[in-house]
């Protein structure tokens, strides 16, 4: 059995959570991932250390399913289960697949819900706000997810080449998808592009020339 307390006296909770990071890397886990996965894994950690009084703070199915329950007294079913995911790949690491929680069952919503839906009117007061700044990449960027509803990890994929064809080869986690660029947004792009010197490869680049991503 895997103590916790064992961890914390030998100063191996560090270790333990590197130990985590490095096979997650090797995976090819993305980055967010990877840090979303360690920030929760230390959250189960420390509650294991000080949340649980007057118990043997071990890996046991009690304790962890009352972490799982502590969590849905303050979060949202579907936070819990997106939380739990860092847990039972840390519990796997420990090699207790046997103790790994079972995830909340989620009823599919048929729609968004109406607050989180930008309205027309609000998207383009964005694009239009970002364009009176002077933020051309940025009023860019809106254009092109709202034009085309890629992801914001997609943007990379968004070529000079792929104004050519109006469609961009998008290819994330071993999927590959075509995604069909309107002729409107292509001519807004390639004046973009010319613009900022930018003559193949992809349109969104930092200073630096890498691709930009979710924290750009």
């Amino acid at each position: 059995m895997c103590c916790y307390k064992d961890l914390v006296e030998s100063n191996l909770t560090e270790i333990l959570l590197d130990g985590m990071e490095k096979k997650m890397l090797s995976e090819g886990k993305a980055d967010a991932t990877i840090s979303k996965y360690l920030r929760d894994a230390r959250k189960f950690l420390d509650y294991m250390q000080t949340g649980i009084r007057g118990k043997d703070v071990c890996l046991s199915q009690e304790n962890i399913s009352e972490y799982r329950d502590r969590l849905s007294e303050n979060y949202k079913k579907r936070s819990v289960n997106s939380m739990l995911a860092g847990v039972n790949y840390l519990i796997g690491y420990c090699g207790r697949d046997d103790l790994k929680l079972q995830t909340y069952r989620i009823q599919r919503e048929s729609f968004r819900d109406d607050e989180r839906e930008l309205t027309l009117d609000e998207y383009r007061r964005l694009v239009d706000t970002a364009a009176r700044e002077g933020k051309d990449r940025l009023c860019m960027i809106i254009l092109t997810l709202g034009s085309t509803g890629i992801r914001v990890s997609e943007l990379p994929f968004i070529t000079v080449e792929s104004l050519i064809s109006k469609s961009a080869c998008v290819s994330l986690k071993g999927k590959t998808r075509q995604v069909i660029l309107p002729g409107s947004l292509c001519g807004r792009l390639a004046d973009y592009a010319a613009g900022k010197g930018i003559e193949s490869g992809s349109i969104f680049i930092t200073k630096s020339g890498r691709p930009v991503d979710r924290n750009n």
